[in-house]
């Protein structure tokens, strides 16, 4: 169980400077605030915790402090904000239960050392939804990550997430906590397994228990990855921490957040973009949509979660698109990732919005869930384009009244959310508000933000090409099935079928891809 706790920082008591690797003091407060709840349980946790084989785990974790304004000031730390947040995970509920009764019998602690310390006073404490999980997911780091294995002389190599051994060490290191906790041997014993490095690690040495005979120094690594694991295993290491030493501070993750994900850098720059390219910047915009005009439409699963769970989840979401989306927009291109979405459309000409609507059933609400029938069996190749989707019910002539047009995506997101929720017995916001939108006002842009729609799959570790991947818009281009997709028109962008693929084969920089749409 996940926890974001809100501090307001007393600089009148003792200042505002705390050590510059205070990762060890952060450790020390967890500690005394369970003492507050159950000094014995503390104490046991600290000195025995959860045992494995003469290994020795704690079983939470915790993020680096997140603090807005601050400054580095020789070996310390000297904070200008007046609040702070700290986000902090159990596994054991008991841990969770001690912790939250020790915060509120003492709301007031003090954070450092005796050279720099502050005092912090609890102002919130916020319980974090856990994230709906999957057997593959991408995450990154609010701690570095320590991957580490003993020498022979006593001492610790520590290795780099990107190193060959570093998979293996961390798979192990999950198993060993799986039966520390459980008290059982994961089964079965063979299991799809993979860890990879999304974004180039970045080394942190961190010193703990500096000045003091005990002083050590750890390194650790920060990185985007994704992990492919047993869903039972996915759990352990977003509640307790990826890698070791994860009670002072190392391998907490979160989700990855779609706004910063880079994936592996195997895409590349297009030839012939033209850097002064303009366009408009309102991407994180609520103004209305305007008739007749091209947007890139884009947002994710709220705090990085999943959208998408299961293959039937990505025919309802094409389903509802159709449903709520068609009457109002012509679709270009789209891409359906398991935790963000992007989509390339024209807004209608309000007489042709006016004309479709018109011809269509007014819309229901839907309850229906995600569950699939026990006879049918999920099939991705119905989503190669709208063409399945077309038996929608006529819209009667009084919904010839048009909302603004923003209203439409949002009962699209609304009723999605709801049959998700139902489906997975959840509850609360699951797309991110508002969602995103960008004014496309340039032609480059349209074309080359459909192949980043398209190569969102390999920028994400999904697949090598595009047309490997079933839930994009990519198959319909290339395909001459009847389909919504405005076909003729995007490979039209591209003289002929021939090109379209070619562009779609080449290489790109992402980061530079990237900042040219200014994503």
């Amino acid at each position: 169980m996940r926890f974001k706790i809100t501090l307001t920082l007393d600089k009148k008591a003792f200042g505002d400077r705390i050590p510059l690797n205070y990762q060890y003091e952060c450790s020390a407060v967890i500690y005394k605030i369970l003492s507050k709840s159950n000094e014995s349980y503390s104490r046991w946790l600290h000195d025995n915790g959860f045992r494995m084989d003469g290994k020795q785990f704690k079983l939470f974790t915790f993020s680096r402090l997140q603090i807005a304004q601050w400054k580095i000031q020789d070996a310390y730390l000297q904070i200008l904000s007046d609040k702070v947040e700290w986000e902090i995970s159990f596994l054991p509920e008991r841990s969770t239960q001690e912790f939250i009764q020790g915060l509120f019998k003492e709301q007031t602690f003090a954070l450092g050392n005796r050279r720099a310390k502050v005092r912090f006073t609890v102002q919130n404490i916020e319980l974090m939804p856990s994230p709906v999980f999957t057997e593959t997911m991408q995450f990154e780091c609010m701690s570095p990550v320590c991957l580490n294995f003993k020498r022979d002389d006593g001492g610790y190599n520590y290795i780099d997430p990107e190193n060959s051994a570093a998979p293996e060490l961390i798979k192990q290191n999950l198993l060993n906590k799986f039966k520390a906790f459980t008290g059982e041997i994961f089964t079965p014993e063979n299991f799809p397994f993979e860890f990879k490095v999304i974004t180039k690690p970045k080394s942190s040495l961190i010193t703990i228990k500096a000045n003091t005979p005990e002083e050590s120094k750890i390194r650790g690594f920060h990185c985007r990855f994704q992990l492919t694991a047993p869903v039972e295993l996915m759990k352990i290491m977003y509640e307790s921490g990826i890698g070791g030493k994860n009670s002072i501070g190392f391998g907490m993750v979160k989700l990855a957040s779609f706004s910063n994900l880079t994936g592996s850098g195997n895409l590349s720059g297009l030839k012939g973009a033209d850097p002064m390219m303009k366009v408009s910047k309102d991407a994180y915009s609520t103004e209305q949509l305007e008739y007749g005009k091209f947007y890139h439409i884009y947002n994710c699963g709220i705090n990085g979660c999943n959208l998408f769970n299961e293959p039937e989840n990505y025919q309802y979401f094409l389903h509802l698109y159709d449903k709520y989306i068609s009457a109002i927009a012509d679709t270009y291109a789209w891409v359906l990732m398991p935790n963000h979405f992007h989509l390339l459309v024209r807004i209608k000409d309000e007489e042709e919005i006016r004309n479709s609507i018109a011809k269509i059933d007014e819309i229901s609400k839907t309850t229906t869930t995600l569950t699939p029938q026990s006879n049918s069996t999920a099939s991705y190749s119905n989503l190669t384009g709208f063409e399945n989707l077309s038996g929608l019910e006529e819209e009667t002539a009084n919904m010839v009244q048009i909302k603004p047009l923003h209203q439409y995506f949002s009962n699209l997101f609304n009723a999605y959310s709801k049959a998700f929720n139902i489906r997975f017995h959840r509850h609360g916001a699951l797309f991110e508000r508002p969602f995103k939108r960008k004014l496309i006002e340039n032609k480059s842009y349209l074309k080359n933000v459909l192949l980043y729609i398209h190569n969102n799959p390999v920028l994400h570790g999904f697949t090598d090409c595009p047309v490997d991947y079933p839930c994009s818009s990519y198959l319909t281009c290339v395909s001459i099935k009847p389909t919504k997709l405005k076909r003729e028109q995007v490979i039209g962008w591209f003289d002929n079928e021939a090109n379209f693929i070619s562009y779609h084969d080449k290489k790109m920089d992402i980061q530079t891809l990237e900042k040219w749409l200014e994503l």
